[in-house]
């Protein structure tokens, strides 16, 4: 089986010293290579047109253009590239602004390497990804008396059910077409939003709300 390319990154962050460490994590992963570093949304934009990257990762607050405003001209100009915000805010106005402007995914700073790179691997893989304060923020603001079906995102919710029908996680990777990291990263958020410590607690829900 021919194996694939790495997924091309380009980043935005107008700290260099934050802007070299996201770097250095994300080219610690073999499925992603860091083609392009900005300083400004403005050279993001120019570097996006010429490297024909796969996701751009950026910064809200940056000199000249923010992240919202090249957030939005990227998805005008490609509306199929993927786009992830990364910041220190995680403000609910912002977080809600960014995915309205079609954000495919929303990291804090403060998130693990090891989150953040799943997330990136989520989205690629056709995913919405938001970091695991975030999720803990839409739960609080939901209520947590919702039915799961409520509470999950539609992938979210697929591997709940498999988990509910005692499958692996390798045997959910396999059935949905997804790597092992990713269903580990949708495990660990359908735990935060069930207020579930553990797969046992899972499957008490899971049968308390009928889900097969």
């Amino acid at each position: 089986m021919q194996k694939r390319e790495a997924y091309r990154i380009v980043i935005a962050d107008d700290q260099s010293l934050v802007r070299e460490g996201i770097a250095a994590i994300i080219n610690s992963s073999k499925d992603f290579a860091v083609v392009g570093q900005a300083e400004s949304g403005d050279s993001m934009l120019e570097l996006i047109d010429e490297t024909g990257c796969d996701l751009a990762l950026c910064d809200l607050v940056m000199p000249g253009m923010d992240g919202l405003k090249v957030l939005k001209a990227v998805k005008k100009k490609y509306p199929a590239m993927k786009v992830v915000i990364i910041t220190m805010n995680a403000d609910r106005g912002l977080f809600n602004e960014a995915v309205g402007l079609g954000a495919d995914g929303y990291a804090l700073k403060d998130d693990s390497s090891e989150t953040v790179l799943a997330l990136l691997r989520g989205v690629m893989e056709g995913n919405r990804c938001f970091s695991p304060r975030i999720q803990t923020m839409l739960v609080r603001s939901y209520g947590s008396e919702q039915s799961p079906a409520g509470l999950l995102t539609d992938r979210e919710y697929q591997v709940f059910r498999l988990v509910a029908g005692a499958f692996s996680n390798r045997e959910i990777a396999d059935r949905l077409g997804i790597s092992l990291s990713t269903v580990e990263f949708h495990k660990k958020n359908i735990k935060d939003k069930l207020n579930a410590r553990n797969t046992a607690d899972l499957l008490n829900i899971a049968h308390k709300y009928d889900v097969i």
